[in-house]
């Protein structure tokens, strides 16, 4: 991995200036890589991680580390709105658009529930 003991301590230290500013909760979200919302003129391009907003490999491996850092101080589900789980769906999220996952979908929404 090459994220820095720094790099890995940003979303920690996100959580620390939240609870700093007297906020009673945080939010992560996935970034919106398809939109052309934000003046995006093409959706497409937005899927390059020229433009910083997709993840590359040794991001993805660094969001990986954080995502299980936030777990293990037990901020999630409380603090941090989302449960671990629904913080490694973003991360699975990245691993679908850069070929390394097959996106799935629950059966429950497709009609019939029929895959």
């Amino acid at each position: 991995m090459h994220g820095t003991a720094s790099e890995l301590r940003i979303p920690d230290r996100t959580v620390d200036a939240a609870r700093s500013l007297g906020l009673s909760s945080i939010s992560f979200l996935a970034a919106d890589i398809h939109s052309t919302a934000f003046n995006r003129s093409d959706a497409l391009n937005v899927l390059q991680t020229d433009d910083g907003i997709a993840l590359n490999r040794d991001e993805l491996q660094l969001l990986d580390h954080q995502i299980e850092a936030l777990a293990a101080n037990r901020h999630c589900s409380a603090f941090i709105l989302e449960s671990p789980e629904k913080l490694r769906k973003i991360a699975h999220h990245f691993r679908c658009y850069l070929g390394l996952r097959s996106l799935f979908l629950r059966s429950a929404m497709l009609p019939g529930n029929q895959l």
